[in-house]
C-alpha cells in the first residue's frame, strides 16, 4: 500500500510539473505574439503618418518617429508585464 501511495504521489508531482511547464510555454508564446503585434503597430503607424519611398522604406518627421518609438516601447513594456 505504501508503494502505491508513493507512486500516486510521484505521478501527481509529475502532472503538476507538466502543467507548470505547459503554462510557461504558453506564456512565452503569448509574449512572442504580443511583441510581434507591437512591432506591427509601430510599422503601421509609421506607414500611416509617413511617406513610403520607392525602395519601400518610410520617411517621417522626427516627432512622428519619436511618438512611434514611445508607443512601441510602451506596448512592449505592457507585454512583459502581462506575460512575465
Amino acid at each position: 500500500i505504501e508503494l502505491e501511495a508513493k507512486q500516486a504521489e510521484l505521478q501527481a508531482e509529475k502532472e503538476q510539473q507538466d502543467k507548470i511547464k505547459q503554462e510557461e510555454e504558453l506564456k512565452q508564446l503569448n509574449l512572442s505574439y504580443c511583441l510581434e503585434k507591437a512591432d506591427e503597430a509601430y510599422l503601421s503607424y509609421l506607414k500611416l503618418n509617413g511617406t513610403t519611398n520607392k525602395d519601400g522604406s518610410v520617411t517621417t518627421p522626427t516627432y512622428i518617429s519619436d511618438i512611434a518609438n514611445k508607443n512601441k516601447q510602451n506596448d512592449k513594456d505592457n507585454c512583459y508585464k502581462q506575460y512575465k
